[in-house]
């Protein structure tokens, strides 16, 4: 009887480890998350310009699988820009954009992430002029939709909490034939609607 308690410790020391290797944990759920910096380089009227803002709003759903996660994202960005001279021009840049999302865990507390985007750069200006009826506004606007990569990098924080840093360059303008660019650091915040270990 006991010569075979090795055979039978081997088999379910292999049983367990082989449970272990295949485990699955599984999530589905929302993002929200605060895109609280960016920086923006775009096409203006007549030049090359480069801004930055603070303020942004972004949410995703997403499906985590073991080291992966999958997310489709959509996000509005802004940056105001208010001038009290009458001769000084104001120029406002918002971007919408989607895209979708393969986050990678590459350690307990790093994810790397990349995907494919679609913006919408939505430039406005006005500037200030006297004519003999006294002052005038011009106002132009234009808008500048463009398809391009997303690479950015995730600190994991919390299991529902992290910082990521996103950089989003155009491969394809669709209007004006131009490069553009996004960078941005978002706190998200994850939600998870079901869960499976």
């Amino acid at each position: 009887m006991y010569k075979y308690l090795p055979i039978v410790i081997c088999f379910l020391v292999s049983s367990v480890s082989s449970a272990q290797s295949f485990k699955t944990n599984e999530s589905v759920g929302v993002t929200l998350s605060l895109p609280i910096i960016n920086g923006y380089s775009y096409y203006g009227f007549s030049e090359t310009e480069t801004k930055e803002g603070l303020f942004g709003i972004g949410a995703s759903v997403f499906y985590k699988h073991n080291r992966f996660k999958y997310s489709i994202n959509g996000a509005m960005t802004t940056v105001i820009t208010f001038t009290h001279e009458a001769s000084d021009a104001s120029k406002d840049i918002n971007v919408n954009l989607i895209e979708g999302l393969v986050h990678y865990r590459i350690h307990d507390q790093f994810n790397l992430i990349g995907g494919i985007n679609f913006s919408n750069y939505q430039f406005s200006g006005s500037y200030f002029s006297m004519d003999s009826t006294g002052l005038v506004d011009y106002s132009i606007k234009r808008n500048d939709r463009t398809m391009g990569l997303t690479l950015g990098a995730e600190l994991v924080f919390t299991p529902h909490f992290t910082v990521a840093a996103f950089y989003r360059p155009s491969l394809y303008c669709f209007d004006k034939k131009s490069f553009k660019q996004m960078f941005s650091l978002d706190l998200r915040f994850d939600i998870n609607l079901w869960r499976r270990k």
